[in-house]
């Protein structure tokens, strides 16, 4: 079976994405890695284009993010824990 240059590109999509939310901690981790890094809910929520309240969702499980969203969230979350 030969894999045409589309469906690469869709396979290395679905790869980037499953790698990005596997990268995302659970939720209680989110929150520590943040207060440790003594960073308030306000500036994840600026960095990230969302508000405070989207944040503390987050960090509480009640939803998770997506799509670029997350991909920001985890770059700030990787910064805060100094990766």
């Amino acid at each position: 079976m030969t894999i045409t240059e589309p469906q690469s590109d869709h396979l290395a999509e679905l790869v980037a994405r499953v790698e990005i939310q596997r990268a995302l901690p659970p939720p209680a981790r989110r929150r520590a890695i943040r207060r440790k890094a003594g960073v308030s809910q306000d500036e994840v929520g600026a960095a990230c284009g969302v508000s405070r309240a989207t944040v503390s969702h987050w960090e509480t499980g009640v939803s998770s993010p997506r799509g670029e969203y997350l991909r920001l969230y985890v770059a700030a979350l990787d910064v805060m824990a100094g990766r």
